[in-house]
C-alpha cells in the first residue's frame, strides 16, 4: 500500500485526522476514554500506539504519565513519516511531552520490530481497521504481554463522519468534473501559456463558483478563493507560484486518497461487523465494547478493548 498521501497529510503539521472537530488534541468523551486505560496500567508500564500519525494518544498517555506521576514507556508507530517536530513547533508547551515519546515511521504494524510479550497496553485511534488484520493481529498478539490489552477507538458504521465524508466526496467529484485541476496539471507542465491559463482557469472557475454547491462546500469555496486570488497576480508573480500551485494540487489529490481510505474502512466495517474477528484468532479476547459519543450527541465511532490470556 502507498502511504505518501498520508506521509504529505502529516507533513502539514495536523495532530489528528479529524482537525475540523479538535482544536488541538482529542477531548471530551475520547479523552476520558483513553485515561481510563491508562489508569487501569501497572506501575512501570510499556504502551505502544500503532497507526499513531503524529502521536494524538501518544501525547494524552505522556501527558497522564506526567501529571499522574506514574512511569510510562511511550512508543509510537506509523506506516507514514511522522512529523512530531512540527506539533512541537505549533505547540510549544507539548516539547517535553514529545520528546519522551519514541516515535517509529515508516513501519507498519504487519511487521513490528519490538520483542515478544514488550508492551502492557496496545492503542490505537482511527488506526486499526486500516491495516490488513489478518497480518496485523497476530503481530500486536505478540508483543502485547500476557494479561496486557488492546485498546482502540474505530470508525462505527453509524459515525456521522460517513454522512460527512460522502459529502466531501462529492465535492471532490463535482471539483474534478470542473477540470480546474486538469488545467492547473497542463499549466505546470508548461504547456499552456501565462495568457491561455488565465483564460481557461477563470472561465472554469466562474462556472465551479456558480453552482449553488460550491457556496456550501468549505472545499469547494476554498479552491475558487485560491485560485481566484492567483488569477490576479501580475504575469511575473504568477510564474513564481507555479512549484506552489503544483504543490496545491498534490494536496487536492492527497485529500481526495485519504478521503477514499476513510470512506472504504467505513463501507467494510458496515458490511462486516466482525471484522475484527482476526483479533480473536489470535488470542485477544473482546472484553468491553460501547459506542462513542463526542459531547453527548455526535457518534464518533466504537471503543473496542482487547485482553491478551
Amino acid at each position: 500500500m502507498d502511504y505518501t498521501h498520508w506521509s504529505d497529510y502529516w507533513a502539514t503539521g495536523a495532530l489528528t485526522s479529524l482537525p475540523q472537530d479538535f482544536s488541538f488534541n482529542y477531548d471530551g468523551e475520547v479523552a476520558t476514554f483513553w485515561r481510563q486505560q491508562f489508569d487501569a496500567l501497572p506501575s512501570p508500564a510499556r504502551l505502544l500506539d500503532v497507526c499513531t500519525g503524529n502521536g494524538p494518544i501518544a501525547l494524552l498517555a505522556a501527558a497522564w504519565s506526567r501529571d499522574s506521576g506514574r512511569e510510562l514507556e511511550v512508543t509510537a508507530v506509523d506506516a507514514a513519516s511522522l512529523h512530531p517536530d512540527l506539533i512541537a513547533r505549533r505547540a510549544p508547551e507539548s516539547v517535553d511531552l514529545i520528546e519522551a515519546i519514541r516515535f517509529v515511521g515508516q513501519t507498519t504494524i504487519e511487521t513490528l520490530p519490538f520483542d515478544d510479550g514488550y508492551f502492557d497496553l496496545l492503542t490505537s485511534q482511527f488506526g486499526l481497521e486500516y491495516s490488513d488484520l489478518n497480518s496485523a493481529a497476530p503481530e500486536l498478539a505478540r508483543v502485547l504481554a500476557p494479561g496486557g490489552r488492546l485498546a482502540a477507538v474505530c470508525h462505527g458504521a453509524d459515525s456521522e463522519m460517513i454522512a460527512t465524508m460522502g459529502e466531501e466526496q462529492a465535492d471532490y467529484m463535482r471539483l474534478e468534473q470542473s477540470r480546474v485541476l486538469d488545467v492547473l496539471r497542463s499549466w505546470e507542465a508548461g504547456q499552456l501559456s501565462d495568457p491561455d491559463f488565465r483564460t481557461r482557469l477563470d472561465k472554469l472557475l466562474r462556472r465551479l463558483g456558480a453552482d449553488p454547491a460550491t457556496r456550501r462546500s468549505p472545499l469547494l469555496s476554498s479552491v475558487v478563493q485560491g485560485m481566484a486570488g492567483l488569477l490576479n497576480l501580475p504575469g511575473g508573480q504568477l510564474r513564481e507560484q507555479r512549484d506552489a500551485v503544483a504543490g496545491y494540487r498534490r494536496q487536492l489529490l492527497a485529500g481526495r486518497a485519504r478521503l477514499e481510505d476513510m470512506l472504504r474502512v467505513n463501507r467494510r466495517i458496515a458490511d462486516n461487523p466482525d471484522w475484527h474477528q482476526p483479533l480473536a484468532d489470535a488470542g485477544l479476547e473482546l472484553v468491553h465494547s460501547e459506542a462513542l459519543v463526542y459531547r453527548g450527541k455526535h457518534p464518533m465511532g466504537t471503543c473496542l478493548v482487547w485482553r491478551k490470556s
